[in-house]
């Protein structure tokens, strides 16, 4: 297990990141409108060091969590980072714009009927197995337990070597212009997902 910080309401000051960084969010739901944001945490893997941001009190002033998130030379992987992007941006005032979504990439890629669930994709692609039992466990807690803790770590940790694999693929199979003209347009898609178009997707017919 990664070497890990846990923070409460911001980020200390002074920590240095890497040009690319594995993020994810706990909630307390995945209701955009009623559920607050709990979690950030962020692995940086020139340091091997994953930094857990906790909001107990429901207080999002952080200054400088928010200075490294908007950073547009700073590439943000995630794993369905849409829901991330959209908690972050509704409770911290970020617009991150230079994404990267695992699951997409999946999707894109692996059109033959593989799974593109995380667990899934960790356990055919890098040969680890995770444990997922704490998805739903209660992450508005004033105190972290140690296997919510052992979660949010694998949730940011093997981010990068998926990404590695499933660039491979793409570039194999001709669809990486694909994968960046879907990352291009995902911030905008967020935007409106925090307007309010959660779940209509105004794009689809019919009209």
């Amino acid at each position: 297990m990664a070497d890990y910080t846990i923070h409460r309401g911001d980020l200390a000051a002074g920590i240095a990141f890497g040009d690319v960084v594995s993020i994810d969010c706990e909630m307390m739901g995945l209701n955009l409108n009623r559920d607050r944001l709990c979690v950030v945490q962020m692995y940086d893997l020139r340091s091997n060091h994953v930094h857990i941001i906790q909001f107990p009190d429901a207080v999002y002033n952080a200054p400088n969590l928010c200075a490294v998130l908007s950073d547009p030379n700073r590439l943000f992987l995630g794993h369905m980072i849409r829901l991330d992007l959209g908690w972050i941006l509704k409770y911290l005032g970020v617009a991150i714009t230079n994404v990267y979504c695992t699951r997409t990439a999946s999707r894109l890629g692996q059109t033959f009927g593989a799974s593109h669930d995380f667990k899934d994709l960790v356990s055919n692609l890098l040969g680890e197995k995770i444990d997922k039992s704490e998805t739903s466990s209660y992450w508005g807690a004033d105190t972290l337990t140690p296997d919510q803790v052992r979660y949010v770590i694998n949730d940011v940790i093997f981010l990068h070597r998926l990404k590695d694999k499933l660039d491979a693929l793409l570039e194999r199979e001709g669809r990486m212009p694909l994968m960046r003209a879907a990352m291009q347009s995902l911030p905008g898609r967020v935007q409106m997902d925090v307007a309010g178009w959660w779940g209509d997707d105004i794009l689809s017919f019919p009209f």
